[in-house]
């Protein structure tokens, strides 16, 4: 009689008689065990530790030591409630977020008309607009400081490049510097950008327009011993 009573009160009748009680809270449970093992093959070890807590707050009634499940029942529910939305901001943290635009590394000297590459995909609400102007060896501002509008860049199938940017002069020496800028604007703004500057002479000494936060690039190069202009 005691052995029967004993196999009555253990944990796999206690598992069945939850799951008849509380089917919602064997499903939350459930679907975040799955979960958490197909975020732990995929590397997101937060979203994977967030489902883990979630099932050790659903696997609580369960526990030997625990007593008195009533009141437990009572509790878990807000519990796991909780839980779950501390889950679901440590999903948001370990979402990988799309990475902004970034011009490619140059090696050595460049050209009088160079081209340059970047890696961050173009929203298709924005473009990105390209900007250089002569700095020093150390990469401070020379003259006014202001900016050559070289264009918007163009939408490549690993990212972006810009083709066609003068670097100095044609008869300028090898060691001119420039600092080639980068950033996205809104695309209706950079177009009317665009049809404000056509001619050579409104694209000099211009200001940089107001880029998108965190979308602003640059790279400093310098330009070889080659003459000539794009």
């Amino acid at each position: 009689m005691a052995q029967a009573e004993e196999s009555r009160s253990g944990v796999i009748p206690a598992v069945l008689k939850e799951m008849k009680d509380n089917p919602a809270t064997l499903i939350v449970g459930f679907v975040s065990a799955v979960a958490g093992v197909l975020a732990l093959s995929k590397g997101r070890q937060l979203l994977a530790l967030a489902c883990v807590a979630v099932v050790l707050v659903w696997l609580l009634p369960f526990a030997p030591w625990v007593k008195d499940r009533r009141v437990l029942r009572l509790v878990l529910p807000g519990v796991l409630t909780l839980t779950v939305v501390v889950a679901a901001a440590l999903t948001a943290l370990d979402r990988p977020r799309p990475s902004g635009p970034a011009f490619e590394a140059v090696d050595g000297p460049v050209p009088p008309c160079a081209a340059f590459r970047g890696k961050g995909a173009i929203p298709a609400d924005k473009k990105l607009l390209v900007f250089d102007r002569q700095v020093s060896k150390n990469g401070m501002p020379v003259g006014s400081g202001k900016y050559y509008f070289d264009g918007p860049a163009t939408p490549v199938k690993d990212g972006w490049a810009v083709y066609d940017v003068q670097i100095g002069g044609s008869e300028v020496d090898y060691d001119f510097y420039v600092e080639v800028t980068a950033g996205l604007v809104d695309a209706h703004t950079a177009d009317r950008y665009i049809s404000d500057h056509r001619d050579v002479k409104s694209r000099l000494d211009v200001p940089l327009p107001a880029f998108d936060a965190g979308s602003r690039t640059s790279v400093r190069v310098v330009r070889n011993r080659q003459k000539g202009t794009c």
